[in-house]
């Protein structure tokens, strides 16, 4: 019995430890369940809180890798070429990670361009956007270029040359189209402006190989498409799709001024036997020249109804080989900057069998046309015993030692340059043909020549089947004709002399002064004689008081100035906008468009009476409205009718564009009627009619259709009697138009064909005197503008009620009404100031300022008997002497 008791307690125990395994191990894994339920919780839960390694910068740029789905950030720094653009990436697709770094070394050949890279120092606000081209490779645009980011070879580079990047200013400055940023943009008609970077790129994309960018052309939103030439450096815009028209721009827009009747004209040499290929088509100027080159045949390719734009002329020259052929191409690749060379178009090889076994080569050039060389025009000269003018001396002598400076600057052995080879093109520029040639069988040098050819012109001492050569005794035996042209002799009789002493180089500072000196007194020359019959149409000062009621006006001689206010018929004044434009017809009636914005088929016409006897009021008469609606026409007056030019045309949603339409308003009928459209929409330009009322000259301003603002000078001409427009453009002569946008240019007829222009700048008045004629008058004058200084000393020391407190037009030259010319003395007045300034030019060499206070006569003003002026009080004046070259 003891046994079994003993034996059940036993059993009890374990059963106890058992149970107390049990509930332990139950207990125990019930903890860890508990455990693992509160992490998988607290962590289901918990917020996170992105990458770390991420060094978090105010100025930083970022941007989305959509196929590695990466995102990248390019921090700030002083230069983040320094060391490689460094960067720090985040893969989105992991559910967290931290942010890596890495670097962008710039891929180049050498050392030493790297080095001159990193100088280029960039900012992190330079950077406008980053679009993804292909996978893992980026364009970035940013401080004026675009850069190549490749993130598989992690490298990047420029789309730019270093050369582009270097020579920008340069490039921006003679190409300022082209050269908008350190690359070249081809094909790019107009300006077009792009958001900046606070759009983070939005307005970017890159599809199908172009690049889109959204931009704006004037008031038009415009989607621009790009293709990239990284190689060259270039982009070129294919298309520009207007968002208001949903049309493309460049359909109706001509590439270039000359192709404003046919647009686009392409050379047909289809027609051409035995062509074998076009390997050369022209970039801009062409350079260089070829060996052993004889036989010059020179025909016009003619054409039946055909405009004189596709006319060109063929040049078959002769070579032994085909070698000779590929060095031509060779030659004709190369470029030169001048504009004084003959064009080539094309260039093609042909060949003629002269027997059986051999065949004889020819390079056939496709030229520009020209319509007569100087030779044909001097032998002309001679048959009629009219001589040359100075003017025209002056142009041919500029045009062709300009040529020779440039050849000579580039090491080019041309031909002899004689007047066989100097042509004028259809736009009356001159031109020399032949450069390419390098037959110098009794070549000197290029002074040598440029003398000859200059002493054949001005004596006309021409014949051209003998031979002639130069000496100081023919000079001096012929000198009383070559005195007709001041300094002429001297020059060439220089030039000789330092063409004795050089082989083949010449001192081109010296040159281009003594060039400068003689060009100076001959057009000078013209000046002078025709001194007394130069003299402005109109002979009334104005001054328009714009974001004001007045006009203030008077005689040339008068001494005191009339200021008149502007009132409506309700007598509430009327107060002038930017918008409004001005015509005057000589006598008393001043005739004003209006400037309203709200109505879309007409806008309003008014006549203003003056009587300049203590006018203080005068009241605008509602005329006709002119049946369109548009803003800033020009207005000119003419024979009894107002003509309304052009403008910006307002459409439905309340934004313009420039337009095409012309008009002219009937004073006697009071009525309008609609003339023939001009070739271009224009805006901002003077119109002045010709002396004989038969024609009216259109210049400067601003069109869409073609860059007005160029170097060259572009005249409209609108023909009264046949109501045809023209469109001209005078290569000749270096356009004195720079104008922005509502400011229309100051110039005034003052002589049959001769115009006056000016301009002012920060702190000089330019002035130029210009002729539309084949090498006519182009002269210059600088005067230093104390204008600035005065304004700025006033605004300085001004209080908040002082009247020119936030004046927007200041300046004393506002269009062709605000001064007038009279012989040699130019007037104006100087609202700022109360000055009537007088600009004399002293036998057209020195020019000398005259001021004299005035007094301004109004109902608040003084009385007219009270103005007066003391003979013997001092003008403040002084003298400058101009720079005439241009």
């Amino acid at each position: 019995m003891i046994g079994k008791k003993k034996y059940k307690v036993k059993i009890q125990k374990y059963n106890k430890l058992i149970k107390y395994i049990y509930i332990y191990i139950y207990i125990y894994i019930n903890y860890y369940i508990y455990i693992y339920i509160f992490i998988y919780f607290y962590q289901l839960n918990k917020v996170y809180e992105g990458p770390r390694n991420y060094l978090w910068r105010r100025n930083a740029f970022h941007f989305y890798d959509p196929h590695n789905k990466f995102i990248y950030c390019i921090n700030d720094s002083n230069n983040i070429f320094e060391k490689g653009i460094r960067y720090s990436y985040f893969d989105t697709s992991l559910q967290n990670g931290d942010f890596k770094e890495g670097n962008l070394r710039f891929a180049c050949s050498t050392e030493e361009i790297y080095e001159s890279f990193i100088n280029l120092t960039m900012q992190i606000q330079q950077v406008n956007y980053c679009t993804e081209i292909q996978h893992g490779v980026f364009l970035m645009h940013a401080s004026k270029n675009i850069y190549t980011l490749d993130f598989n070879y992690k490298c990047f580079y420029s789309f730019s040359s270093l050369k582009q990047l270097q020579n920008y200013k340069l490039n921006n400055t003679n190409h300022p189209r082209q050269y908008q940023y350190t690359y070249k943009i081809l094909n790019q008609p107009f300006e077009i402006k792009f958001y900046n970077q606070y759009n983070f790129g939005s307005n970017v994309t890159f599809q199908q190989g172009l690049l889109h960018i959204l931009g704006r052309k004037e008031i038009e939103t415009v989607l621009c498409s790009y293709e990239l030439f990284p190689q060259q450096g270039t982009m070129v815009l294919r298309k520009c799709k207007s968002l208001h028209f949903f049309e493309d721009l460049l359909q109706r827009i001509p590439k270039d001024i000359q192709d404003i009747v046919t647009y686009q004209q392409k050379i047909k040499t289809n027609n051409i036997k035995n062509q074998k290929n076009i390997l050369y088509e022209q970039q801009s100027q062409i350079n260089k020249s070829q060996k052993d080159t004889k036989d010059i045949k020179e025909q016009n390719i003619q054409k039946k109804n055909t405009s004189k734009n596709n006319i060109y002329s063929m040049r078959k020259i002769k070579i032994q080989s085909l070698s000779d052929f590929q060095n031509f191409v060779i030659l004709l690749e190369q470029t030169i900057q001048t504009k004084h060379l003959i064009g080539i178009k094309q260039c093609y090889l042909e060949q003629e069998e002269i027997s059986t076994s051999s065949v004889q080569y020819y390079v056939v050039l496709i030229e520009e046309y020209c319509k007569m060389s100087l030779m044909d025009e001097i032998l002309q000269r001679q048959n009629q015993q009219k001589p040359f003018k100075s003017k025209h001396i002056a142009y041919i002598l500029k045009a062709v030692f300009k040529t020779i400076l440039c050849l000579q600057d580039i090491s080019i052995l041309h031909g002899n340059i004689v007047p066989k080879f100097v042509y004028y093109t259809n736009r009356d520029e001159i031109k020399i043909a032949g450069w390419y040639l390098e037959n110098r069988s009794e070549f000197q040098n290029d002074l040598y020549d440029a003398c000859t050819l200059i002493y054949q012109t001005a004596t006309l001492n021409f014949d051209e089947n003998s031979d002639f050569a130069l000496t100081n005794d023919i000079l001096q035996l012929n000198r009383n004709k070559l005195d007709e042209y001041p300094g002429l002799f001297q020059f060439l009789n220089n030039c000789l002399i330092s063409a004795q002493h050089q082989q083949e180089q010449i001192d081109v500072d010296q040159l281009s002064i003594q060039i400068k000196e003689v060009y100076q007194s001959l057009q000078v020359k013209e000046l002078k004689d025709l001194k007394n019959g130069l003299i402005s149409l109109n002979k009334r000062i104005f001054w328009i008081g714009y974001n004001s009621n007045y006009i203030i006006t008077n005689f040339y001689d008068d001494i005191g100035f009339c200021k008149t206010e502007v009132i409506q018929q309700n007598h509430i004044p009327y107060k002038f906008s930017k918008y409004n434009m001005f015509a005057f017809d000589g006598e008393t009636t001043m005739y004003i468009s209006g400037a309203q914005k709200e109505e879309f088929k007409y806008q309003t016409f008014y006549s203003l009476e003056f009587t300049y006897v203590n006018q203080s009021t005068s009241r605008l008469r509602k005329l006709k409205d002119i049946p369109f609606a548009c803003l800033s026409p020009t207005l000119l007056w003419l024979n009894g009718w107002v003509y309304c030019i052009g403008g910006y045309e307002i459409q439905f949603d309340g934004s313009k564009h420039i337009n095409k339409k012309a008009f002219r308003y009937s004073i006697k009928e009071n009525d309008w009627e609609q003339l023939a459209d001009i070739p271009i929409g224009i805006v901002n330009s003077t119109a002045l009619q010709s002396q004989n009322g038969q024609s009216i000259y259109l210049l400067g301003g601003i069109s869409d259709d073609v860059e007005l603002r160029r170097k060259e000078l572009n005249v409209i001409i609108y023909n009264v009697e046949y109501d045809e427009w023209s469109l001209n453009v005078d290569l000749s002569i270096k356009s004195p138009f720079v104008n922005n946008r509502f400011i229309k240019p100051v110039v005034d007829q003052i002589g049959f064909n001769i115009f006056l222009t000016v301009q002012r700048s920060s702190d000089k008045i330019i002035i130029r005197f210009f002729e539309l004629e084949k090498g006519g008058i182009n002269l210059k004058f600088i005067i230093d503008d104390e204008r600035d200084k005065l304004l700025k000393d006033q605004i300085k020391d001004q209080d908040v009620f002082n009247e020119y407190k936030g004046l927007e037009y200041y300046q004393a030259f506002q269009d062709e009404l605000s001064m007038i010319f009279i012989k040699d003395t130019m007037y104006f007045f100087d609202e700022l100031t109360k000055n009537l300034v007088k600009v004399i030019f002293d036998n057209y060499i020195n020019v000398r300022i005259e001021k004299q206070p005035c007094g301004i006569i109004g109902k608040e003003k003084i009385e007219h008997d009270q103005v007066s002026y003391n003979e013997n009080q001092s003008n403040e004046s002084f003298y400058f002497n101009g720079d005439y070259f241009s």
